[in-house]
């Protein structure tokens, strides 16, 4: 068996698996951290579960997950510094400042932990400085399993969507929502791109 969890810098479930192998001392279970979060994740297990299909064991398959962990990327755009203020990533001084000045950060998450990428003064720069940060060094095929999340921001994922197809060549990029445990941190209006690189 393989378990494939959210990347331990923002969830315990990494660890809580690795805990729960001592009760099962005689099985075959692989805890394996993604090192990223939502669709990233979800790309992770659906191609592990490819490579099952295939018939490959669970070494191989588990050698292949850290392969391909390590090419994960994922953007985050945030609208508004409130739950990033509130769950402790930004002071309350840079909350305010920013909020004023309209800054919207734009994140990553660089060895599984969450960095800031870019910072811009308004939603449409940010936007198009998330999508030039994607197509840098996005593969244009469908190896780069890209996709794209938000959180009540159906219009402005579809914006993004559409130019990153234009941009890349790649059909078929599919959107998503953001999960629940991302937007305590980011918050309503956030907008993200996931791919893996060569």
């Amino acid at each position: 068996m393989i378990v494939i969890t959210p990347t331990e810098a923002v969830s315990g479930t990494y660890r809580g698996a690795v805990v729960a192998l001592d009760d099962f001392p005689d099985a075959d279970i692989r805890v394996i951290d993604s090192r990223t979060v939502a669709s990233g994740l979800g790309s992770l297990v659906l191609q592990a579960h490819q490579w099952a299909k295939q018939g490959l064991d669970s070494a191989e398959i588990e050698k292949r997950v850290h392969e391909l962990a390590k090419r994960q990327k994922v953007y985050f755009m945030v609208d508004t510094l409130e739950f990033l203020h509130k769950g402790g990533r930004i002071g309350g001084a840079a909350a305010l400042i920013g909020s004023i000045l309209q800054v919207k950060p734009i994140l990553s998450i660089k060895d599984g932990r969450v960095d800031t990428a870019d910072k811009q003064q308004t939603k449409k720069k940010a936007i198009a400085k998330m999508i030039d940060l994607v197509i840098a060094d996005c593969p244009r095929d469908a190896s780069a399993l890209i996709s794209v999340m938000h959180c009540d921001a159906e219009e402005d994922a579809e914006d993004i969507k559409m130019r990153l197809k234009e941009e890349l060549g790649i059909q078929g990029i599919p959107i998503y929502l953001l999960p629940s445990a991302i937007l305590v941190h980011v918050g309503p209006k956030a907008l993200a791109v996931s791919y893996f690189t060569k």
